[in-house]
């Protein structure tokens, strides 16, 4: 039990480490090399990012409880971050595939079930968070994403790495902790 227990710590110290020292400045570096986005407000409303909707690079619109995506999004030509954390999808929104300038999306927390192979057509993402969102595969369009750098699926239901993230030639930093596993990492 003590071992479990040093091992655990370990695995969260090192996890820590990655997220303060590659992570983190790494999505720093997201911000600073977008270009024509010199807007450094995150927007928490669909409303005012509209007002700034020449500028407008990060809205934040977790915690609302929507259902889809506000097409109004399609209107902000520099959006770069979306996060759509802990609201109400029962299924992957197919609206944000319309949205190819972004880098950063944010579902976790959410109830998707499975993920389309339409999420190909973000071909910018870097970054793409699906943790807890009771998912247990991934289609092969998410490994040919060119730009994927980091992807997180922490608390699903994986029971193998998935090939399509294993197979491809690039690196890609992989959180898939707390997944009930049938073979060894």
């Amino acid at each position: 039990m003590k071992l479990a227990l040093l091992i655990f710590a370990g695995l969260l110290g090192l996890f820590t480490i990655i997220l303060v020292f590659i992570v983190y400045p790494f999505l720093k570096d997201i911000r600073m090399s977008q270009q024509p986005c010199k807007d450094t407000a995150v927007y928490t409303s669909v409303s005012e990012a509209l007002a700034h909707k020449d500028t407008a690079c990060d809205v934040w619109l977790g915690s609302r409880g929507l259902t889809t995506v506000p097409p109004e999004l399609q209107q902000l030509p520099h959006l770069r971050i979306l996060i759509l954390s802990h609201n109400a999808f029962s299924s992957f929104p197919e609206e944000v595939t319309k949205l190819h300038t972004l880098v950063r999306l944010d579902l976790s927390n959410n109830n998707l079930g499975s993920i389309p192979p339409s999420i190909g057509a973000l071909k910018e993402l870097r970054i793409l968070n699906l943790d807890e969102t009771n998912i247990a595969d991934l289609p092969k369009e998410i490994g040919e994403l060119p730009k994927l750098e980091v992807i997180t699926l922490s608390g699903n239901q994986f029971t193998k790495r998935p090939a399509v993230l294993e197979n491809t030639k690039r690196k890609i930093i992989v959180d898939y902790t707390y997944n009930p596993f049938t073979e060894d990492l």
